[in-house]
């Protein structure tokens, strides 16, 4: 049969699809590499070097387990996958050790596709927009050109039937009224609030500093927080607060959710709402559909306002601005007097 073979070791018929390929060979102590490199001939491509260190690149192997004959791709570009050199990439290019989730985003860096293709940085830059590049990106292309015509048609409808069950299955979202839901009124209550608090303290200086030492965390900090993605317009807030002497603190979490703004002195918060992202009720109608967050107009405004009935059961007062509004440092500051000390959210 075309889709089985014989292992040249112990003359078992198995299965040519690459999980039941490696099963089979961990019973012989080899992977699938070591078996064919021995068994199998070298017909296309040589092992290259890391974009990133000495060691070689970790390829994608083309193999016919009938013909007995494999190739050496780099369609993935060339890495050695390994965590050493993973973690001195992430300090390079971000600044930071070495984290999954958060190397998952170097991909779109030129610096970083640059090294990986061995390509120039305008290469890179073309590369990252190009919707034609050499990268894998999850195509039934992509996955025939990696896996072959049959295993790749497998795989790729694999991935789609997933996704669909993934997207339709309902996730827990971490609310207060859930974890009610799934522990009972006082166990939720309880693990809710470990939560926030939990969430709260990794997010702060104490927690890197701890973890990493006063000299480290200073340097991981500065690096972690030192480009907060605010708008332009957002800035100007800023700039009104530091000439007016007054201390904030930015993206501060309350009761679970960050905040734009928080004024310790007076208890206060101020959040800046994108018109379009918000969806101004000036500009927009209840029922227009904001097709990024899935959502009607409606749906964005009573989102907003659980977050913040939420946050201020712990903030005296609570400054919304919108992005259209025209602020200056003598209407900040006036609100900022007249509201400092009352329970009160107000719009601008």
């Amino acid at each position: 049969m075309e889709n089985r073979f014989d292992c040249l070791i112990c003359n078992k018929n198995i299965s040519i699809k690459n999980c039941s390929v490696s099963r089979h060979m961990k019973t012989h102590n080899l992977s699938i590499e070591e078996y064919i490199s021995d068994k199998y001939k070298l017909v296309k491509g040589n092992y290259e070097k890391c974009g990133f260190c000495d060691r070689n690149a970790k390829p994608t192997f083309g193999i016919d387990h009938i013909k007995k004959e494999y190739s050496i791709i780099y369609n993935k570009g060339y890495s050695c996958g390994t965590i050493e050199c993973k973690n001195n990439i992430s300090i390079d290019i971000l600044g930071i050790d070495y984290n999954p989730k958060i190397f998952e985003k170097i991909g779109s860096r030129k610096e970083y596709l640059s090294k990986l293709y061995k390509i120039g940085i305008e290469d890179a830059k073309k590369l990252k927009y190009s919707e034609t590049g050499n990268h894998f990106d999850n195509s039934l292309k992509s996955f025939i050109e990696l896996y072959g015509e049959d295993d790749g048609k497998r795989r790729h409808d694999k991935r789609i039937n997933g996704i669909k069950i993934n997207s339709a299955r309902n996730k827990f979202p971490c609310t207060l009224d859930n974890f009610i839901k799934r522990y009972g009124n006082e166990l939720g209550t309880c693990k809710y609030k470990d939560r926030c608090k939990k969430i709260s303290y990794t997010s702060s200086k104490d927690y890197f500093i701890k973890k990493y030492g006063e000299e480290k965390a200073n340097e991981i900090w500065k690096n972690k927080y030192k480009t907060i993605r605010t708008s332009k317009k957002s800035k100007i807030i800023s700039n009104i607060l530091d000439g007016l002497n007054i201390e904030y603190v930015m993206e501060k979490m309350i009761k679970g959710k960050f905040v734009d703004y928080f004024l310790p002195k007076y208890n206060m918060v101020i959040e800046y709402y994108g018109d379009y992202w918000h969806c101004n009720p000036n500009k927009f109608n209840k029922e227009y559909y904001m097709s990024q967050l899935k959502m009607e107009a409606k749906e964005v405004w009573e989102k907003d306002k659980k977050r913040i009935d939420l946050i201020k059961t712990e903030v005296n007062s609570i400054l919304i601005i919108w992005e259209s509004t025209n602020i200056n440092d003598s209407l900040t500051e006036k609100y900022i007097n007249d509201f400092k000390n009352k329970k009160i959210i107000v719009y601008l």
